[in-house]
């Protein structure tokens, strides 16, 4: 190998789904009173950043899987 990183594919095409997904569920939730406006912010955003925080060390793990 001559030392570059392997290329990630599909990580944008997640990241825009984690947060399609979660502008979805925060719309429900205010649509249906399900909590107020902050509540439901900070329960959104804690879920996506959850899941992009899991996607960021995935997508680590590959780039120097090569090191191992």
């Amino acid at each position: 190998m001559d030392g570059a990183a392997a290329p990630v594919v599909g990580g944008g095409e997640l990241v825009a789904a984690v947060c399609a997904g979660a502008a979805a569920v925060q719309t429900v939730a205010l649509l249906t009173g399900t909590g107020g406006p902050a509540l439901a912010g900070l329960c959104v955003a804690a879920g996506s950043a959850s899941v992009l925080a899991v996607l960021v060390c995935v997508l680590l793990g590959r780039a120097t899987a090569h090191r191992l």
